[in-house]
């Protein structure tokens, strides 16, 4: 099984990197070696980490390392490959930055949802209760 990254993946590193030398530049260097050796790990056992929901469709996984967060699509057609698709500080909304359209579709579902169980409550909601 291979592993790949993509060029949004190298450049965010690359971002890491240079944010870590600003204190540390031997940290900088050994923490990019490690979140590569944890995207190489991932062969041993692509699906442990499941699809995000939500973003099935793509097939995305995150494997959390540290503070940081490897999103990775597992290809099994043909050759088994892994494509590291970006690596990103877990702080960050990372899915709303990356997937604003699927975070607006969900976000959407979850509006409807929600007004919907909302309005049958009220519905059935007992006269002293709905009072208050």
């Amino acid at each position: 099984m291979r592993v790949t990254i993509s060029e949004a993946a190298e450049s965010e590193l690359e971002e890491t990197g240079n944010l870590i030398a600003r204190d540390s530049p031997v940290r900088a260097n050994s923490f990019v070696l490690e979140l590569l050796e944890r995207a190489e790990q991932l062969t041993h056992h692509p699906r442990r980490y499941p699809v995000i929901p939500g973003l099935k469709h793509l097939g995305l996984r995150r494997c959390p390392y540290d503070a940081y967060v490897i999103l990775y699509i597992l290809y099994v057609v043909g050759e088994a490959q892994i494509e590291i698709a970006h690596i990103v500080h877990g702080a960050r909304d990372y899915l709303r930055l990356l997937f604003p359209e699927a975070q607006a579709a969900r976000a959407d579902r979850l509006r409807r949802h929600w007004s919907t169980t909302a309005i049958s409550r009220s519905a059935t909601m007992p006269s002293e209760i709905s009072a208050l």
